[in-house]
């Protein structure tokens, strides 16, 4: 997942939508570290995705997350020459 999204963040890095996604970006890291509600909600994404101890509702949350993840970069990979 990570990968993925790596990939599609440094394919967005040519055009002016490079830009705009790494001050998304800060924002959002700005926004989690500050606000208490968010970095709340932060952690609790978190502690289900690595410390769940029910092993199905890891898998599920990460596949879930895989095909946001994929839905967001499919745009942006379909139209770069790779």
């Amino acid at each position: 997942m990570l990968g993925n999204l790596f990939h599609t963040f440094t394919l967005l890095q040519g055009p002016w939508r490079g830009w705009v996604a790494n001050v998304v970006i800060v924002v959002l890291i700005a926004m989690f570290t500050v606000t208490l509600p968010l970095r709340a909600a932060f952690h609790n994404l978190l502690s289900l995705l690595l410390f769940n101890p029910n092993a199905l509702v890891q898998i599920v949350a990460c596949v879930v997350l895989a095909v946001v993840l994929y839905a967001f970069s499919y745009p942006l990979l379909s139209h770069e020459n790779i």
